[in-house]
């Protein structure tokens, strides 16, 4: 029996005519989902009882490496059955990587093993094995707290441990019995690693007696192993604990990062602490040696409500480390400060020419034309090519139409990207004195910045740019398919169209006209065929006869001989007859690959 990997609604393709409305076919506005695979599990399951058979386990280990990549979790039973008669343990570790990954991929727990089959596997010899049994145990939900202790107890493996540790912190870890994982910390003196696993866990728990002397002791420890798992079990901890301000203060970079860098934000900011103390921890985490806490502490402010920490935010932007800058940028645009500290800002950044870039960045993210002067007097003093790009990249979202001189200066850059962002800028200031070079920008040599300025001519909807339009009509390359595309929408939203580009629609449609180097002319993509016909229709239904004649004469697939039909673009020429006959259009189901698998080869072979 066949059954479908992606258990989804059935996926067909978009209505063509729909995406035409008000866009160019490009890839980006005619996307065409990915189809659906199907396996046949009974071929598999044949296949599969060959694989014993295979004596090197090189091959077997490569085939175990291969059924990573299917995503059917009822696959998982074919893979039971080769893990009971596995004998090699290298095999069997990519086995059961398999395994785990075929669940945790897809978030299903049908068809997972049971407790009971995962059991013995997690005291086997191999780590990898014993790591991906007790991911596989835990979403069983079919475990209990002692034996998890015990899988603890014996565990020694620190990539093991620290795996166990990040499971049980997400659920399991605030009831755990405490006593009894304090008497394992104690017997694992020679394991930091587990001791380490076990302080975490441990500053999971509600404040408890029998452990608080544990964690005092550990968080004062030698080993920043263990203040750091320390650091980093009660920054996850909702209740509040006299220890982690100590933990903050650590000697240690990695110990004081556990200790802020949590998985839902900053610790202090689900703490029940005065928002003044909040302010000062914070204020002291901004001036933290380390880089990363720095950032850290910078990220977490969208976690507090209420807390007045702008203007300590704005002083990170002349912090040295870019990573930092760009977390205040990022926070600062959630914070919204005033206009006089946007004031101090552009102070900043006239000082400090590094931190430009992220200052010119928060004011895109806050949509702040007021400091366009600003960003704009520092992009005519940059000589940073990055800073430049950026900068006439924001100028442009900012639509400041007192930037266009300074972009057409730019525009003549020898690097590409600047080039590229020039165009972009120019569709959206839509500035006339922009037009020429715009067109000239059409013309470059580098595609991305001829697709950027067709993009941009065909949003600014002049036609000024119809001779432009018309020559990407005579383009034959393949590296042109996008400025061919746009052309033909540009001509029929703008009414554009003349009897002389009749002959350039009709060979893009029919001939196989586009130019490889050493290989023989090959068809133009759907995309173009399918905007060149659309173009056609509207034409028709503006009485001409020429363009009716060729639309109707390239409705029949079968009559473009030399060019390839694909999937596609049979598809929406079925559409186009459908809408031209008046019917309602519906897009057809993508049908399913078949799945083929040479993972499995012939016995003998």
């Amino acid at each position: 029996m066949t059954h479908i990997l992606f258990l989804t609604a059935a996926l067909s393709f978009p209505l063509v005519m729909e995406c035409w409305k008000n866009n160019a076919l490009t890839q980006e506005n005619l996307v065409i989902p990915n189809a659906e695979l199907r396996i046949d599990h009974d071929f598999l399951q044949q296949q599969s009882k060959l694989f014993h058979q295979f004596p090197l386990p090189e091959i077997r280990s490569r085939m175990a490496k291969e059924l990573q990549q299917i995503h059917d979790p009822a696959v998982a039973k074919h893979i039971c059955g080769m893990i009971e008669k596995e004998k090699n343990p290298f095999v069997c570790d990519d086995l059961f990587q398999s395994l785990k990954r075929l669940f945790v991929k897809t978030g299903k727990n049908q068809y997972l093993p049971s407790a009971k089959w995962l059991k013995p596997y997690l005291q086997n010899e191999s780590a990898l094995v014993r790591e991906a049994a007790f991911t596989l145990y835990m979403m069983t939900g079919d475990h209990n707290v002692q034996q998890i202790l015990t899988f603890l107890q014996k565990e020694k493996i620190p990539f093991v441990l620290r795996n166990m540790t990040k499971i049980l912190t997400k659920k399991n870890a605030p009831f755990l019995p405490g006593k009894q994982l304090g008497e394992i910390y104690y017997i694992s003196r020679n394991n930091p690693s587990r001791q380490a696993a076990i302080m975490e866990l441990l500053a999971m728990q509600r404040e408890n007696p029998d452990t608080d002397v544990i964690l005092a002791s550990a968080a004062k420890s030698s080993n920043p192993l263990l203040r750091a798992a320390v650091a980093r079990g009660l920054a996850n901890n909702l209740q509040e604990n006299k220890l982690l301000p100590q933990l903050i203060q650590d000697t240690d970079p990695a110990v004081r990062l556990a200790a802020v860098a949590t998985r839902d934000g900053i610790s202090l900011s689900k703490k029940t602490i005065p928002p003044y103390h909040k302010k000062v921890i914070l204020q002291k985490q901004f001036a933290d040696p380390s880089p990363a806490i720095r950032a850290a502490a910078a990220e977490s402010t969208k976690y507090y409500k209420g807390l007045d920490i702008t203007a300590d935010l704005v002083k990170l932007f002349a912090d040295e480390d870019i990573t930092v800058r760009k977390a205040a940028c990022r926070a600062l645009t959630l914070q919204k400060p005033s206009h006089l500290l946007r004031e101090e800002v552009v102070a900043i950044g006239n000082q400090m020419i590094p931190a430009r870039r992220e200052i010119a960045a928060l004011f895109d993210n806050l949509k702040d034309i007021s400091h366009a002067p600003d960003i704009l007097r520092w992009l005519d003093e940059s000589e940073d090519d990055i800073f430049t790009e950026e900068a006439i990249t924001i100028l442009g979202n900012l639509k400041y139409k007192k930037a266009a001189n300074s972009m057409i200066a730019r525009s003549s850059s020898v690097n590409p990207k600047i080039r590229t962002a020039a165009a972009v800028a120019f569709g959206k200031l839509n500035v006339d004195k922009t037009f020429p070079t715009l067109k000239k920008l059409y013309r470059d040599k580098n595609q991305d910045t001829a697709d950027a300025a067709m993009s941009s001519m065909f949003q600014l909807k002049n036609k000024v740019f119809a001779q432009d339009f018309y020559h990407a009509l005579k383009t034959r390359t393949l590296e042109t398919e996008m400025i061919r595309t746009i052309a033909c929408r540009a001509i029929a939203q703008l009414q554009l169209y003349q009897s002389t580009i009749l002959p350039d629609l009709t060979i893009l449609i029919e001939k196989a006209c586009i130019l490889i180097p050493m290989s023989p002319p090959m068809p133009d993509s759907f995309r173009v065929r399918i905007s060149a016909m659309l173009l056609l229709k509207e034409e028709l239904q503006r009485g001409n006869a020429d363009a009716k004649t060729v639309f109707e004469r390239n409705l029949n697939p079968t009559v473009a001989k030399d060019a390839e039909q694909d999937p596609s673009y049979d598809e929406f020429l079925r559409q186009l007859r459908e809408a031209y006959s008046g019917n309602k259009v519906i897009g057809s189901p993508i049908e399913p690959m078949e799945a083929t698998w040479t993972i499995f080869y012939n016995k003998g072979k």
